[in-house]
């Protein structure tokens, strides 16, 4: 925020960080408590994403582990109240800092105790047993959860309002310097509201729909070497922003593309 602006605290980010740190004094005391039992998988697990999770400050195996139990914590609570939006935007958010396996964890836990109960002796072996399982073989375990959660968001965007192409491409496009368009194409007539976030290019003119309200189209100026993450409407506002004028809407999803350093690169 800007000096003089008043801050503002997204309720569903509040309870977020209220359940993730809530936890935190139990889960801390517990993984130190069990060091033995938990540092060969967890370790080795560790030693594959080690680059990921210094960048975040996660600097050994137990700190890794706190951070794993406590954000699967925090799925399984919006689950078993049904808060799905919230539940999805964590889950992105986890995976996006490279906890690739928190949704799994949440499952493994879940599946011992039930999706509404707390941590007792079936939650500890299953934890246990699921570091000790993605400890074997970690890059393939984390291999095969990325296509699970790959297939998930498929199923999801196979429902409602259809992007069927995007420019610069939706997933690791590339793009050359200088003025042009963010162009989105959809499966219907759409009814005109717009939810485009995040690291967008400068805009340098008035977005329009075209072809009967089926293409957007944003003038814009890619800067060279840019990189880009745009969030096509937002997991917490379901039915708001992009929505089809016979009220289906686009399940949220991320936009992704950068700039080359130099046109012709």
């Amino acid at each position: 925020h800007e000096a003089g602006q008043a801050p503002s605290y997204p309720a569903d980010q509040a309870a977020s960080l209220l359940v993730h740190e809530v936890h935190h004094p139990f889960v801390n005391p517990w993984v130190a408590a069990h060091a033995d039992q938990l540092a060969p998988g967890a370790s080795r697990l560790y030693a594959q994403v080690e680059a990921d999770m210094k960048a975040a400050a996660y600097g050994q195996w137990d700190y890794m582990l706190n951070e794993s139990l406590v954000r699967a914590q925090v799925l399984r609570y919006y689950r078993a109240h049904g808060a799905m939006g919230p539940y999805w935007r964590n889950l992105r958010d986890d995976r996006r800092r490279g906890f690739a396996w928190v949704d799994a964890l949440a499952d493994a836990i879940d599946a011992a105790v039930g999706a509404q109960a707390g941590f007792d002796e079936r939650a500890e072996a299953a934890v246990f047993d699921f570091f000790a399982r993605w400890g074997a073989d970690p890059a393939a375990m984390i291999a095969a959860e990325d296509a699970r959660q790959a297939a998930r968001q498929r199923l999801r965007r196979a429902e409602g309002v259809q992007l069927l192409s995007a420019s610069p491409a939706l997933e690791d496009g590339v793009v050359a310097p200088g003025e042009g368009e963010l162009r989105l194409e959809f499966d219907r007539p759409m009814g005109g509201s717009v939810a485009l976030s995040g690291d967008a290019p400068e805009v340098i003119g008035t977005p329009r729909w075209e072809q009967d309200g089926r293409v957007l189209v944003v003038p814009v100026r890619f800067a060279a070497g840019g990189r880009h993450v745009l969030q096509l409407n937002d997991e917490i506002e379901p039915g708001q922003g992009f929505r089809g004028k016979d009220g289906q809407w686009l399940v949220p999803r991320e936009w992704r593309f950068r700039v080359r350093a130099h046109d012709g690169e």
